[in-house]
């Protein structure tokens, strides 16, 4: 009897530990990062395929039109990129790169002091910006883009603060969440064996 709740447990402790996928990284770009053109870049955990990004601006900085705090997503400095750039009288510009190098304005919309402004980018290539209740865009045809890092630059005039960037897994193509689900499936299947095994020597 010992021995079957011994193994129990085990597989107990295996199921708690079987991820599901669901990976997220969270960076703070500071305020000093906006005040120079040149890109400062920060490393996800992953490249993400298919993403989510929730933006926060919570930098002290000029709040004229002409002053702007650019957060760009991308796999390289050099590679196609999603960016927005936050202007200093609360406009918001999205602009993407096919090729990183030709920068595209798309849309135009407002945001908020330490509200957010959610970035999606489906597997289909569809792109979504969110912003103080309304969709900045919405399922824009873009391209497929793998991320791995977030890059922060501009000349914002920034004296304090940051911009927070919490990255997550997007939608992805239904084979490929149940994919992520079959270990699941997997363990608590062995949990039954466990149970029954226990059932018949108690």
């Amino acid at each position: 009897m010992n021995k079957a709740v011994a193994v129990l447990i085990s597989l107990l402790m295996l199921a708690s530990a079987i991820p599901l996928g669901l990976c997220a990284k969270t960076i703070e770009i500071p305020y000093n990062a906006f005040n120079s053109l040149a890109l400062t870049s920060y490393a996800l955990d992953k490249s993400y395929e298919a993403w989510e990004a929730k933006v926060y601006y919570e930098l002290t900085a000029d709040t004229s039109h002409s002053k702007y705090a650019l957060v760009r997503f991308c796999s390289s400095d050099t590679s196609p990129y999603v960016e927005l750039s936050f202007l200093g009288d609360g406009v918001l510009a999205v602009y993407i790169s096919r090729d990183g190098s030709e920068n595209v304005w798309i849309a135009e919309g407002n945001y908020a002091k330490g509200e957010t402004v959610k970035v999606t980018l489906t597997s289909e290539g569809k792109l979504s910006v969110y912003s103080k209740g309304v969709y900045v865009v919405k399922d824009y045809s873009f391209q497929q883009l793998t991320i791995a890092q977030v890059s922060g630059h501009g000349d914002a005039s920034a004296t304090g603060g940051s911009v927070k960037v919490y990255v997550s897994e997007g939608m992805q193509p239904v084979i490929r969440i149940v994919y992520s689900f079959i270990p699941v499936v997997v363990a608590f299947a062995m949990l039954a064996v466990a149970l029954g095994f226990i059932k018949k020597f108690a």
